[in-house]
């Protein structure tokens, strides 16, 4: 069995369902940065009963890194009350993007780092989490 689930892992092939989340974001090889949509949008997990969730299926190549985090990230807001946005989020990702094969941990607090600076003193009303996951260049 672990055999066969190596295998899979070695693929890159990557199947999900939103459950209602922001798409996630790919940092391809190429330098690219994309938003994997989803197949169709649901609603949250387990919001109702019943629902069910349709898969989508991307993979990811030697070089590549998924980033998957909650919307309190793109609507952190400052003292303003402006939202942090996705448009400043993708630049984030993007402006970090190499440091995702060095060190996968800095990545995330430098782009973390960056909401921080954006959002001030301001009291958040949400969580800020980001998961990211690499493929290593073999």
């Amino acid at each position: 069995m672990s055999i066969r689930h190596a295998k899979r892992v070695n693929t890159g092939r990557l199947v999900f369902t939103d459950a209602g989340h922001d798409d996630p974001i790919c940092l391809r090889n190429t330098g690219e940065t994309e938003f994997i949509h989803p197949v169709k949008k649901r609603m949250v997990l387990a919001g109702m009963p019943g629902i069910s969730y349709v898969m989508t299926e991307t993979t990811l190549n030697p070089g590549e890194t998924i980033l998957l985090y909650t919307d309190g990230v793109p609507e952190a807001n400052n003292e303003k009350e402006e939202l942090y946005g996705m448009e400043r989020f993708r630049a984030s990702v993007q402006t970090h993007a190499s440091l995702a094969q060095e060190d996968i941990n800095e990545f995330l607090r430098e782009v973390r780092g960056d909401v921080a600076a954006f959002v001030g003193n301001a009291e958040q009303f949400d969580d800020l989490t980001m998961l990211a996951l690499s493929v290593k260049k073999v």
